[in-house]
């Protein structure tokens, strides 16, 4: 069976058991159990490596644990360390077991030879009942182990050398004894004849591995590194000099093959822990002080940058120039900044579009160093190696703003600017604090701030930095991913939707043949998908600028275009560089940020008007598909396709468009292509001087009759109507198609039929109207002037019971020409809409006719009003629809009283139109709040008359959020997992917010909820589960905010709630409320309880959409600090709690516990007697618990007050960072 990353990380590869770090998943099964736990220990593995060599001690572990797994359960084997192993089992014939396995491991044979091993054996057997429990079973098990005495380490390693030149650790020399052995053994070489060389070993982010993995794994490491340098310098010195460096003095001879296998070895184990050894080598041509020669060599490895392929370099000249070259960076870095030595330059990115620029990129270059000009990559990485680079990203910020300010000032130009920072300033210096201050003191749009970040840095990055640009990017900064080619496979950078661009390098081009550019579009299009921008530098030529257009990337830089330059040379004032003025930039920006390819399977373009003269900039792969398909050769012809058409279709397309840029909302249009019926949508995306912009998506293609006879190719109409004719009045002739629910191919006289059904379905009291509407002498021009190229109406029609329901009537443009093709519906109401449309038209709402109205329309909500605009009566609709429980809630009182408008300006502003002038009110959209989602809605106003005088208005309303031509703008604004509104519909809502504090002095509330432990319980129970949990707490909040107010899931671990309640403890029962409401959700199947920290701020403490978000967030950070302290304060207790629980299973009952934190102070204790805290206190004691930090166990034999006790000490994270004491009386186990 192929062996998968995750075997390797659970399983030990030699011996092929589990590890000891994978035993949590297994426990379960003996829980509530009697559970036997045996440890194994063979302790003179040491000497068998040593004086056999590794493969005969390899061999040895493996035969043990075969012969293990003859009698125990192999899947309950777990390796422990390079020597031990620990064994559960929950048979009642374990002790008959354990005998026999002994017998067959006092010796067996390997290679010809009998092996005789001394193992250590210790076991307890108890009843688990809880998972916890069983490290104390393990730690329980050691202390019972037989005490076998094993060899002496010293002779096992070298007779020639004293048990003090060892290092303890690793069983390797110390430094001391190195040097001395070493310079006696060069001294007595023939360098000429036999060359040396002192190898340098460095493990690189040795420290950030202990870190994240732990101390345990840090050793395990350090016991493969001991074990590979002996098994391959086994005749040489070797040393360890410190945690993670090693020396070696050996022949130079084969040097590289063996160094080769080192690197192949320790990256199988390690390939995905971002560490590797960097090794320095010194060549000894003449006698050299061992320590000179070992400080060369480390010198040599320290020169290798970290995430760079080098793996080995040797001191020589090059190298010692480098080293002073280093040292210069470093000592004259801040004295180059106050000179003005380092400069900022700028580059031009280009929109490739357009080839016009859309931004600026910033990076510094140091002037005056042995008179030359250095370019970042000459510096920067120095800088990062020495953590100084913050003190240089620092300065750019503050530069490349100033800057900014200056470009702004002239003509408007507000291009924005990309600077490189590294992921390592959020270590040593507060950035994000620096950037609002620099951004606000120039009045810089946050938005127009480009992040660039290095790829690698990021993907092993600690939690804290991935939050720190989560943080970045809430507050509206744009992070940009550089080198992102590199790591191109790595999903964590598309799934997290951190960044808004990536950026390509065009050297990643070089030997690009066609499968290249195949992934490379494949992964295009999925940034595109995700609304990710791609950016392609480095382009040096025209044929890599074309490809990269070809490719489908947004932007591009490079040489070709314009080299890095100084401002003065960058500014528009001196140069005729073509940068996008705003408006143009704006217009640009919005083409880009189409949803083009979110549904790959919809044909969707963009296409540009000018002088009504229509050019196709984008579109997406099932668009060409399309076009193909219907036979258009090219993009070209397709254009002309559009643009030669009869004048009749030219007039009725620049209709279209100016109703959709009018009402900013879909309008439908069909056209002829090649005998296909094209139907689709066309909305407006932006517009700049003379040009326009709009998105075209294709609803439905479908083949058109032509002149002589139509096809009987429209059976599918029998899913959407009732009855479906084509007419053609120029022949008064009438072709049913579908009539009855049944199909026909008869033609028929258009005027005969439309007697016939006057005479027979239609209402008679609808007749006049009817034929009004079916009139010949206007019916064509009427369909003509219409933007979706139809006219309906609605007519009570005859159905099967003998009723009169209401239906719709559409006649619609099938095909244009001289002899113009009409096709003829009937079909139920699609939109409530349409009936108080047809009856508007028919002289609008009256007394007589108002309880007719709402017995037709139920589902539409209807209201009146007095003349002040007060609610007098509403139906149900209305009520359930914005959640009342009784017309006595909204009685006497307005719109803006009520609170679920986001503009109740713009509908004030109609009812007073209505009232005071008598206008009709038709088709007017606006959002509002209910049940703490933005909804879209649609409303009719009419006045209302007696006696000739308005008392009053009338109106109805639809929603329309889910019409299948508004939905897909709309859902824009809304989040897909918790159906409420997202970052860009919390911006919407909060600009009417503010507007209405602005004009009306209207405050209103800014809550914030995080749920602490998100990614934990994602870690815990998969996305799936914690989707459910999201869209459970959205409905919570929803349901307690109604209509006072809008509920946002903005990204991550992060709600916000508008409200219009501005009373202070009401906000804060609010909160607890919800608190309360949302730690009762279940999860079916999953353990799931999510851990809330909430801050709240008025408008009016901050009266400024950034300063209300810095300040709820600066609170919400405060309050996440003190709520981690009161859950560890509880999380210790609990700790407590659970360990005297455990203790009392015991058979020999601990008699003191001590509880510490990691800075040493005793938080709790139990049994304890007077000189404990004393001796806990001592020196010795604190170190020994400092140098413990992060291992699991610790135990051994402490004197106190002349007593012996058994002492165990445990590092643990889980609950609180500190320590558990267990103190006992010594008993001879």
């Amino acid at each position: 069976m192929r062996k998968t990353i995750a075997w390797y990380r659970s399983h030990d590869p030699m011996t092929q058991v589990k590890l000891k770090s994978v035993l949590d998943q297994d426990i379960s099964e003996f829980q509530n159990a009697s559970l036997s736990v045996l440890v194994i220990t063979l302790k003179e593995l040491g000497s068998m490596y040593d004086l056999s060599g590794s493969d005969f001690g390899d061999q040895v572990i493996k035969e043990l644990v075969r012969l293990a797994s003859c009698f125990f359960n192999e899947d309950y084997i777990y390796k422990d360390g390079y020597n031990s192993f620990i064994i559960l089992d929950h048979s009642d014939q374990f002790s008959d077991r354990l005998t026999r396995f002994k017998d067959n491991v006092s010796h067996y044979e390997i290679n010809h030879y009998r092996v005789y091993t001394t193992l250590q054996f210790g076991f307890v057997q108890a009843y688990l009942t809880a998972p916890a429990m069983i490290y104390e079973l393990i730690a329980k098990a050691r202390r019972n182990q037989d005490h076998a005495q094993p060899h002496k380490e010293k002779t096992a390693i070298s007779p020639a050398f004293e048990e003090s030149d060892l290092d303890s650790q690793t069983g390797l020399l110390t430094m001391d004894a190195f040097t001395r052995y070493a310079t006696a053994q060069v001294e007595k070489t023939d360098l000429v004849a036999y060359h040396m060389i002192i190898c340098f070993f460095d493990i690189s982010r040795f420290k950030r591995f202990n870190k994240r993995y732990g101390y345990e794994a840090g050793n395990t490491m350090m016991r493969m590194m001991v074990k590979m340098l002996k098994q391959y310098f086994p005749e040489c010195l070797i040393a360890h000099l410190s945690a993670d460096r090693f020396v070696v003095l050996c022949p130079e001879q084969g040097i590289e093959d063996l160094l080769h296998q080192i690197n192949v070895t320790f990256d199988e184990y390690y390939f995905d822990k971002d560490v590797t050894i960097h090794t320095g080598i010194y060549r000894i041509r003449e006698i050299t002080r061992i320590t000179t020669a070992i400080d060369r060599a480390r010198l040599a490895a320290s020169t290798i940058q970290e995430g760079s392929r080098e793996r080995v370099r040797y001191f020589d000249e090059e190298t010692r120039k480098q080293l002073l070259f280093e040292s210069y960076v470093v000592e004259h870095l801040e004295e180059a900044i106050q000179k003005g030595d380092i400069k900022v330059y700028y580059q031009p990115i280009y929109r490739v579009r357009t080839h016009k620029i859309a931004g600026l990129e910033a990076a510094p270059r140091w002037h005056r160093v042995h008179d030359q000009i250095l370019e970042p990559k000459d510096f920067a990485p120095i800088l990062e190696k020495h953590h100084m680079i913050h003190i240089l990203d620092t300065y750019m910020i503050k530069q490349v703003c100033k800057d900014y300010a200056e470009f702004r000032n002239f003509d408007g130009v507000m291009e924005p600017f990309s600077l490189n920072i590294s992921v390592n300033d959020f270590e040593f210096c507060d950035m994000i604090d620096l950037l609002n201050k620099e951004t606000a003191l120039y009045e810089i749009p946050r938005n127009n701030v480009r992040i660039e970040l290095t790829a690698n840095k990021v993907l092993f990055k600690d939690q804290y930095v991935i939050e720190e640009l989560e943080r970045l990017k809430y507050l509206g900064y744009e992070l940009w991913l550089e080198d992102y080619g590199d790591f191109i496979s790595n999903y964590k950078l598309f799934s997290d939707e951190l960044f808004n661009a990536f950026k390509l390098d065009a050297q990643d081009l070089d030997h690009f043949d066609h499968d290249d550019q195949v992934i490379m579009q494949a992964q295009i299009l999925t940034a595109k998908r995700l609304g990710i921008r791609t950016i392609m530098k480095g382009v040096t030529t025209k044929q890599i600028s074309d490809l990269v257009a070809q490719l489908g990337i947004d932007y591009m830089q490079g040489s070709y275009f314009k080299e890095y330059a100084v401002y003065s040379r960058m500014h528009p004032r001196y140069n005729n560089l073509d940068f996008e003025l705003p408006a143009e930039y704006h217009y640009q920006e919005a083409i880009s940020r189409q949803p083009l390819y979110e549904a790959p399977d919809q044909a969707c373009c963009i296409v540009e008007v000018e002088h009504h003269f229509k050019k196709f900039l984008a579109m997406n792969g099932a668009f060409q598909s399309l076009w193909h398909n219907l036979q258009v050769s090219s993009i070209s012809a397709l254009e002309d396709l559009f643009n030669h058409k009869p004048q009749v279709f030219k007039k009725n397309m620049r209709m279209i468009v100016n109703e959709a840029k009018r009402h900013q909302q879909p309008q439908l249009f069909s056209v002829i292509v090649n005998t296909f019926l094209v139907e689709g949508e066309l909305s407006a995306i932006a517009s700049m001087k003379t040009k326009e912009a709009y998105m075209i998506r294709i609803r439905q293609v479908k083949v058109a009759a032509t002149d002589d006879r139509p096809e009987k190719l429209l059976e599918y109409l029998a899913s959407r109507y009732e009855q479906a004719y084509l007419y053609q009045p120029s022949r008064d002739q009438a072709t049913p198609i579908l009539h009855n629910s049944s199909l026909h191919d008869n033609v028929l006289q258009a005027s005969a039929l439309m007697n016939f059904f006057v005479d027979h379905q239609l209402y008679p009291e609808e007749e006049e109207h009817y034929r009004q509407f079916m009139s010949s002498k206007s019916l064509l021009s009427r369909i003509y002037s219409s933007p979706s190229q139809c006219v309906e109406d609605n007519f009570r029609i005859l159905d099967e019971d003998g009723h009169y329901p209401l239906k719709r009537i559409t006649i619609s443009l099938c095909e244009d020409g001289k002899d113009p093709l009409l096709l003829y519906t009937i079909s139920s109401p699609r939109t409530q809409t349409s009936y108080a449309k047809s009856l508007t038209n028919k002289g609008g709402f009256s007394y007589s006719n108002l309880f007719d109205n709402i017995l037709h329309q139920l589902k539409i909500g209807i209201f009146w009003k007095d003349r002040d605009r007060r609610f007098v009566g509403t139906n149900r609709t209305f009520l359930k629809y914005f959640g009342f429980a009784s017309e006595k809630e909204l009685l006497g009182k307005r719109d803006e009283d009520l609170g679920y408008h986001l503009d109740p300006m713009q509908f004030k502003e109609d009812e007073e139109h209505v009232i005071n002038e008598g206008a009709t009110i038709i088709n007017r959209e606006g959002i509002c709040v209910v049940d703490g989602n933005l909804r879209k809605i649609r409303n009719f106003k009419l006045p209302i008359y007696e006696q000739g005088e308005i008392i009053g208005l009338f109106g109805c309303f639809e929603d329309v959020t889910d019409r299948s031509i508004i939905v897909k703008n709309f859902l824009n604004y809304q989040d897909q997992v918790t159906k409420c509104a997202n970052k860009t519909g919390l911006e919407i809502a909060l600009d009417q917010y503010i507007k209405e504090y602005t004009l009306n002095h209207i405050d209103f509330s800014y809550i914030c909820l995080s749920i602490d432990n998100l990614k934990v319980m994602i870690h815990d129970e998969g996305m799936d589960q914690v989707n459910i949990l999201l869209k459970k707490i959205a409905d919570v909040l929803k349901k307690l905010v109604r209509n006072q107010g809008l509920v946002a899931y903005i990204y991550g671990d992060l709600f916000v709630v508008i409200s219009q309640e501005t009373n202070q403890q009401a906000i804060a029962d609010t909160i607890c409320l919800m608190g309360e409401r949302i730690q009762e959700i279940v999860v079916s199947g999953s353990r799931l309880t999510p851990y809330l920290t909430s801050a709240y701020a008025l408008y009016s403490e901050a009266e400024n959409q950034s300063a209300i978000d810095d300040l709820v967030l600066k609170r919400l950070l405060e309050n996440k600090q003190e709520m981690k302290k009161k859950r560890e304060e509880n999380m210790v207790k609990q700790s407590l709690s659970t360990y005297l629980e455990i203790v009392k299973s015991y058979e020999a009952v601990f008699t003191h516990i001590i509880i510490m934190d990691e800075d040493l102070q005793i938080l709790h204790q139990v049994h304890t007697f007077p000189h404990v805290h004393d001796y806990l206190m001592s020196e010795d004691v604190g170190y020994d618990l400092q140098t413990q930090k992060h291992h699991n166990t610790y135990s051994g034999i402490e004197m106190i007050d002349g007593e012996s006790y058994y002492c165990v000490t445990k590092w643990q994270e889980l609950g609180h960072r500190g320590y558990i004491i267990e103190l006992s009386k010594k008993v001879e186990m």
